[in-house]
């Protein structure tokens, strides 16, 4: 499977895509650019500016692209703050985790 990850805001969203791309290429998954992903990995933040905005921009635009195998992981700390209202908006998000669930998303997306 070939994913992307979308990177907004701090640090330690950098540092979780970094360890996100290690765990899931170490598991047979391919990152690749955003034209040729099948799965998005979106890590969100809530310390920039209009971060719900941002998050619901990134995930409409995204929603096209996705053909019957896509699907779309919101992480973060605007993930864990709007949890349910993702999936209810966007059904092509299949997994929504804050940002003490990290680690648990390579399993999760198995």
């Amino acid at each position: 499977m070939r994913f992307h990850s979308i990177v907004m805001g701090c640090q330690m969203n950098e540092a979780d895509a970094s360890w996100l791309s290690h765990a899931l290429t170490a598991r047979g998954w391919e990152e690749a650019g955003e034209e040729d992903a099948h799965v998005f990995i979106v890590l969100t933040c809530s310390v920039r500016e209009k971060p719900e905005h941002k998050v619901y921009s990134v995930l409409g635009r995204l929603a096209p692209r996705l053909g019957a195998d896509g699907f779309v992981a919101v992480g973060g700390c605007v993930a864990q703050q709007l949890g349910e209202a993702l999936w209810q908006r966007f059904p092509d998000v299949r997994l929504v985790f804050g940002t003490d669930g990290t680690s648990m998303v390579p399993d999760a997306l198995l």
